[in-house]
């Protein structure tokens, strides 16, 4: 293909996509300008290759704060609006790259999948915040987890309560 041709619907939703996620105060006043009124309909594959290197070397946009991301670090079991019952991984990074972000997944089976929608994020964030401790208590007497470090709990009394004596002691519960 010919760096001529005029790109598709695909790449522009990415470009838009990266407009959204990354920090635009490294580009000039021209750029963002530029950016904010561009209709990307007309770009040509150059263009584009050009617009996606310069918006991807910009830092990525830290995500708003958003209710309930002071939630703990742990595992959580709750009733949606829908009113189905389901089960999340809430962890907050203190070091290194992503310290800062919130990342909330969704367990199905053994396996977490990341929640992307920030909406959403926020929405399950807001649920576990109403009451965190029920939460996670409730994860570990679901599923026979530790709803704090996701261990198997052995121990009848933890089990009933739904989180292990060292996360207990942990969490001041």
């Amino acid at each position: 293909m010919a760096l001529t041709e005029a790109i598709s619907d695909p790449q522009i939703n990415f470009i838009r996509g990266l407009l959204r996620d990354r920090e635009t105060d490294g580009l000039t006043e021209t750029q963002r300008q530029w950016l904010e009124s561009a209709d990307f309909t007309t770009l040509t594959r150059g263009q584009a290759r050009r617009v996606i290197d310069t918006l991807k070397e910009l830092p990525a946009r830290r995500s708003p704060t958003v209710a309930g991301a002071n939630v703990p670090n742990g595992r959580y079991a709750v009733t949606e609006g829908d009113g189905v019952l389901r089960f999340y991984k809430v962890s907050s990074p203190t070091e290194g790259r992503w310290a800062g972000y919130t990342f909330v997944e969704v367990q199905a089976s053994e396996e977490y999948h990341p929640i992307k929608d920030r909406n959403r994020k926020a929405s399950i964030l807001s649920l576990i915040a109403a009451d965190v401790q029920e939460a996670m208590l409730r994860y570990g007497r679901e599923l026979g987890h530790c709803g704090h470090c996701g261990r198997t709990l052995t121990n009848e009394y933890s089990r009933e309560v739904g989180i292990g004596p060292v996360c207990r002691g942990k969490m001041g519960w």
